[in-house]
């Protein structure tokens, strides 16, 4: 479903576009991963996760999402039932003018693909941070008493990237407190994958989105009820 929202004399009204339906193919005996969480690439194409192994983490689908092309590689080398690598390595994807990064939640790693002659070509991976975790079985297990750090929310714009950032250890995730559950630290790459800020915040949140027109960060706080907040960004950005 593709949405359009409007904003008159201070109001937002939300209307439905049209709706497509990526179709995939079953095999018999095979659990086929679908596609989701569809964002723009640019006027014509769109990007989704599908966290289906190397070679097959990502579609790039035409503007109806009919799919053109499988690509990108897992943040881990070694290999994971298809189930295990949809539920460990989900993560965040953001896109702005051909140029694709992406996130998991819970491994320190972050990948930046372009768009070259309609092909998705990968330009860097990293992890800025130790990851912490072991592989049995075809399942993905994380140390949380080691592993670090854990994005809640990614956004980009035409020169930096900005992960919402919650740094604390997975132990210590707990979704019934907000002090445990939401991030208060943007950390902001280039596109080169150059760290290069680390924003710190007055209050905590669950989601953040780029206003890319007027130099502005919107976030979703619990204060403690839901509330949209505004952050200005420095000069620099």
């Amino acid at each position: 479903m593709i949405l359009e929202i409007k904003s008159k004399e201070g109001k937002f009204s939300v209307n439905e576009q049209k709706r497509l339906k990526a179709p995939y193919k079953k095999r018999k005996g095979e659990l086929t991963l679908s596609d989701y969480y569809f964002i723009r690439l640019n006027d014509s194409l769109f990007v989704s996760q599908v966290c289906g192994g190397q070679d097959n983490f990502f579609s790039l689908l035409d503007n109806s999402l009919q799919p053109i092309q499988r690509f990108g590689e897992s943040p881990i080398q070694e290999e994971l039932t298809p189930y295990a690598s949809r539920v460990r390595l989900h993560g965040n994807i953001a896109a702005c003018n051909g140029t694709m990064c992406f996130t998991p939640n819970k491994i320190p790693y972050l990948a930046c693909y372009r768009l070259e002659s309609n092909v998705m070509k990968k330009k860097w991976s990293l992890y800025y941070n130790k990851a912490y975790y072991g592989v049995k079985n075809g399942d993905l297990l994380f140390d949380k008493e080691k592993s670090f750090g854990q994005v809640l929310d990614l956004d980009m714009d035409q020169q930096y990237i900005y992960l919402l950032y919650l740094d604390q250890l997975l132990s210590e995730y707990d979704y019934s407190k907000t002090e445990k559950s939401t991030a208060n630290k943007i950390l902001v790459f280039d596109y080169e994958g150059n760290a290069v800020a680390i924003l710190n915040l007055d209050c905590r949140l669950q989601k953040v989105a780029l206003a890319k027109d007027c130099h502005k960060i919107y976030g979703i706080a619990q204060l403690p009820e839901p509330t949209i907040v505004e952050f200005e960004l420095p000069s620099k950005f």
